[in-house]
């Protein structure tokens, strides 16, 4: 499931990811926690996994047709321990150290504010050696309902206490290919849209937290068929952002103009993003610029078939057009 941690037999840790396609003993992960030159190291951006995937690992890279790219498909047969992490959750609530400490009264804030039960939610697996070293957790929701009670929680806390902080433009801007976001923006638009975000932000000033909300909907890959039509610029308008929490994003949107590529592209109906950065990203009204892959789409079991834009890899951009200094409708 998402944000479980797989251990293979070389010992590498590679995070699962992208599962809402149900894969016959097999399942799609990225590179985690590795060794690169020498050092073990952990792998934040999804590009920069990917990358790693195709040099070290390229026995492992597979079409993977429901989404039409080649990505890591890893047999079960060939992993050596399983991190799950409503397992990891659990052993990190009973641990007693600092980090785990802080982690327990995160999640146990959270929990309280939203009337859930923590046995809905897991943390992602954090190796030893790196747990004490700038501190990251990534809380995992199991299901859409409790994670629009997370989200309405954080939002609260954002407000009532002085726990919660948005991540900076600055250091997001530092870090920008960990965020999946793989252009350059500026520091002020980056302030800007971090200021919106509750699903990730600084806890108590120390740990740095991201939420991810998977979805209830797992699709076969018999119902599912994608087309690549080649990258397109559009300009659209956001009608509703209602699953821009999950993983992935969706937004609906019209498009207004295209600037390049297939003229298909304007009757793209949706945006998806696969990377944490482009959640809660756009909001309904807004005007937005997007450069990413135009796919057709046939969901064979709805007899449904549609154009979308993906987002999410090397000079992908998702970013609104309107901001602060001028009003969300026209």
């Amino acid at each position: 499931m998402d944000g479980d941690v797989v251990k293979l037999i070389d010992d590498s840790l590679w995070l699962v990811s992208w599962n809402i396609h149900d894969i016959p003993y097999s399942i799609i992960a990225l590179p985690y926690y590795v060794i690169r030159n020498g050092k073990k190291i952990i792998i934040e951006s999804m590009l920069d996994a990917l990358e790693y995937a195709k040099e070290k690992y390229p026995y492992l890279m597979e079409v993977i047709e429901s989404y039409d790219r080649i990505l890591p498909k890893i047999r079960r047969n060939i992993v050596k321990k399983v991190f799950s992490a409503s397992k990891y959750l659990t052993e990190t609530l009973l641990s007693s150290d600092e980090v785990s400490r802080l982690i327990k009264e995160f999640v146990f804030m959270i929990a309280s504010e939203a009337g859930i039960s923590v046995d809905s939610l897991g943390i992602t697996f954090i190796p030893e050696e790196l747990k004490f070293f700038k501190p990251k957790v990534y809380l995992i929701v199991y299901d859409e309902s409790i994670g629009l009670k997370v989200y309405n929680a954080l939002r609260r806390l954002f407000f009532t206490t002085m726990f919660f902080e948005h991540l900076k433009g600055d250091y997001v801007h530092s870090k920008l290919k960990n965020y999946g976001i793989y252009v350059k923006v500026l520091t002020n638009t980056l302030n800007y849209l971090y200021s919106r975000k509750v699903l990730s932000g600084i806890f108590y000033g120390k740990l740095e937290y991201h939420v991810k909300i998977l979805r209830n909907i797992t699709y076969s890959f018999a119902e599912f068929k994608v087309q690549n039509l080649g990258r397109v610029v559009v300009l659209a308008k956001v009608l509703n952002d209602k699953y821009s929490l999950f993983t992935p994003a969706e937004y609906d949107i019209q498009v207004i103009d295209v600037a390049e590529g297939d003229f298909r592209a304007r009757f793209a109906s949706k945006v998806v993003a696969y990377n944490e950065g482009y959640k809660e990203h756009l909001w309904k009204g807004a005007s937005v610029l997007i450069q990413g892959r135009l796919e057709k789409v046939q969901n064979i079991a709805e007899d449904e078939e549609y154009y979308r834009i993906t987002v999410g890899f090397s000079k992908d951009i998702l970013l609104p057009t309107r901001r602060l200094y001028t009003p969300l409708e026209p």
